[in-house]
């Protein structure tokens, strides 16, 4: 994969990351009830942005 596309999807994936951890406050304050737990969701997809964005860097450099 070329760094540009790894960079692309390591920052959609902590988007999504983001949006889950709203969702996740919302549910604990007790404002909304969407999902079962996303607070793994949350951090599975926090991390794979990471890993996503440091492979991106590396192959760039």
């Amino acid at each position: 994969m070329s760094p540009r596309l790894l960079r692309t999807l390591g920052l959609l994936s902590l988007a999504i990351a983001l949006v889950l951890a709203v969702i996740y406050s919302g549910e604990e304050i007790g404002m909304i009830d969407l999902l079962g737990s996303p607070e793994g969701g949350a951090i599975g997809m926090g991390v794979l942005g990471l890993v996503l964005l440091i492979a991106a860097r590396r192959r760039r450099d």
